[in-house]
């Protein structure tokens, strides 16, 4: 039963792991208020402290950065696609490796032994042939649950197949050469620790506990590092497992000996989210404590109540707008229309890259050589998003959103993610400005482009975003011991619950139904499929989670309705620290609230210029 560990000072008993940032926001809430009141004194450094901890932090960062920037990554493949005559004749021209007539279990076995073949294409055409191989999945399978859904709406999985998926990792020597190298430096930032304490005896307690908490942000962060590196030990463990510990190379086998608990990759998998995102209070009744709490299946279910409000009213609110529905939402909108929008955005701030999109490379370290951000469309992607490590905005290039998504996504990303990047400028230490935010600050993050989007949602087409509550759900269901299936059809039920009753009283018709349900399920599909993390077999019916992240989703939402329109919604704009974080930088003064750059709303212009194309033929 996992309970507690033993300080070694103390020999106290302490918890195992942290609380969840939920857990705690109103009390963080409360803290930042009352330093801003003065209730709460801060910590003030003399400019001598001040000068003598920048560069501390600054060598520490130094360090740091060399470790971060090594980059690793792996890709995946959906074996069944190359079952396919299309599949084989991609691979073969591609590879010379020849598939015909072979089982998903002997294919599996040819990309093992053939991993560096296949990992050391060149980037565009090994990301295509994922990406065509997950399309294939994707839509195989889309069409394989559309079949088996009823006239009632309820969907049936009884005699469906879990698709297999293989991760191959593209560079293990970096990956063996970044986990040495956090372990070196937590053995090394710890010794700092104590060097800290022993020479600052008799000096003034404000420097000693500055650096002590600056320290602490470091390892927090190796730590999290490090943990982020273990799916890669499993995938290099699978890769062994069917072709043999022969078909690895040096530095694979050297990263698989970095890590135990290689045997039973989902509940170490959860114990490392824990460690990252924090644990609950509860215990299940398998003696370990939850990774995510009760208290968010009960939002859960009022987010879906104010959802389902507000997709009934959304139609008619857009109509209150004076505009066309059917334009508002049709997917008509392509990558490169989409990139013209998101580049006059991204230069009305003043953060267009003059780097062309096509110059972008995966394997670079930081952003375009301006230092700007680009949007770079990319075959593979199957959403917008921002990777704040690239200063890059990744579209993908094959899809076409309506254009309500379109301007909501440019909104969400540019106006909410890549103004949060430049304003973490404002913060002294190197940290901020060098290094990408960690998975904990993500509540703040998300809720601050959550919070805009839906400012601008309500002000375009009349209606709110509100974050759905179906992965919570579905989360459920992988902790109850449900497969990749089993989360899909949970994640489908919630999200049509209400238009099932909406069929069953014939308030609409099984048309229409049939119409609304595709979208849905092509996004059960997609967001289920993030429980079942890199080096976790699709199939999998064990009883963890090995990604926790995306209760972000309703945490979010709670917390930026509790800062909204408050002198505290800057916190929302800032969101490139934890709470507990950002906390210590506004006690030492590194954080000033009042310095946060706000987004203008400025995509509402673009809209009020585009919206002529889409109104209602009698507002035209």
């Amino acid at each position: 039963m996992e309970q507690i560990s033993l300080d070694k000072k103390t020999g106290e008993r302490q918890a195992l792991y942290q609380e969840r940032a939920f857990s705690n926001i109103d009390q963080a809430i409360e803290t930042i208020k009352k330093l801003q009141n003065g209730e709460l004194p801060k910590i003030e450094l003399n400019e001598n402290e001040i000068t003598e901890l920048l560069t501390f932090e600054s060598e520490l960062c130094s360090d740091f950065e060399k470790i971060y920037k090594i980059s690793a990554n792996s890709i995946d493949f959906y074996l069944d696609y190359f079952t396919t005559e299309d599949g084989q004749r991609m691979l073969e021209s591609e590879t010379g490796l020849d598939v015909k007539g072979k089982s998903v279990t002997e294919i599996k076995k040819i990309f093992a032994e053939n991993s560096s073949l296949l990992t050391q294409l060149p980037d565009k055409k090994r990301i295509l042939l994922s990406g065509d191989s997950q399309k294939h999945n994707q839509n195989t399978l889309h069409q394989s649950l559309l079949e088996s859904i009823d006239f009632n709406g309820e969907l049936k999985i009884e005699n469906l197949t879990v698709p297999e998926r293989m991760t191959l990792l593209v560079d293990p020597q970096k990956a063996a050469e970044k986990i040495t190298g956090l372990r070196e430096m937590k053995q090394k930032f710890k010794k700092i620790s104590k060097d800290v304490q022993e020479s600052m005896a008799g000096q003034s307690g404000n420097i000693e506990s500055a650096k002590k908490e600056v320290l602490k942000i470091y390892q927090r962060r190796i730590n999290i590092m490090i943990s982020n590196l273990f799916p890669y030990a499993l995938v290099t463990k699978d890769k062994s497992d069917t072709a043999g510990i022969e078909s690895l190379t040096p530095e694979e086998k050297k990263l698989m000996a970095s890590f135990s608990g290689l045997l039973n990759p989902d509940k170490n998998r959860s114990r490392l989210d824990k460690l990252m995102y924090g644990a609950t209070e509860e215990y299940n009744e398998w003696g370990w404590r939850d990774q995510i709490y009760q208290e968010i299946l009960v939002h859960a279910d009022n987010l879906a109540r104010i959802g389902e409000e507000e997709e009934l009213s959304k139609e008619k609110n857009v109509r209150a707008k004076g505009l066309d529905p059917e334009k508002i939402f049709r997917k008509g909108v392509a990558s490169p229309q989409r990139k013209i929008l998101g580049d006059e955005l991204l230069d009305h701030y003043g953060l267009l890259s003059s780097d062309p999109a096509e110059n972008f490379d995966p394997s670079r370290t930081g952003r375009a050589p301006d230092g700007k951000y680009q949007f770079v469309p990319r075959p593979n992607r199957q959403y917008m998003a921002f990777i704040g490590k690239w200063g890059t905005l990744l579209d993908p290039e094959k899809e076409y959103y309506s254009i309500a998504s379109t301007i909501l996504a440019l909104v969400h990303e540019i106006e909410g993610h890549a103004l949060q990047s430049e304003n973490k400028e404002l913060i002294p230490l190197d940290y901020y400005k060098k290094i990408d935010s960690d998975s904990r600050a993500d509540v703040l993050a998300d809720g601050g482009a959550m919070l805009i989007q839906d400012k601008v949602s309500q002000n375009a087409f009349g209606y709110r975003t509100i974050p759905h509550p179906h992965y919570i759900r579905a989360m459920k269901r992988k902790l109850e011991g449900g497969n990749y299936l089993d989360c899909i059809k949970s994640f489908y039920d919630s999200q049509t619950a209400r238009k099932k009753e909406l069929l069953k009283n014939g308030k609409i018709d099984i048309e229409n139904f049939y119409k609304e349900i595709k979208d849905d399920l092509g996004l059960a599909i997609n967001r289920s499929e993030r429980l079942f993390g890199t080096g976790i077999s699709l199939d999998s019916e064990s009883r963890f989670l090995s990604s926790s992240h995306d209760t972000v989703y309703a945490e979010q939402f709670i917390l930026s309705d509790k800062l909204r329109d408050t002198p505290l919604e800057s916190l929302l704009h800032f969101g490139s620290a934890s709470l507990s974080d950002t906390i210590t930088l506004i006690r030492f003064g590194f954080l000033d609230l009042n310095k946060i750059r706000h987004p203008d709303l400025y995509a509402l212009k673009i809209w009020e210029r585009e919206k002529h194309k889409y109104l209602l033929e009698e507002s035209a």
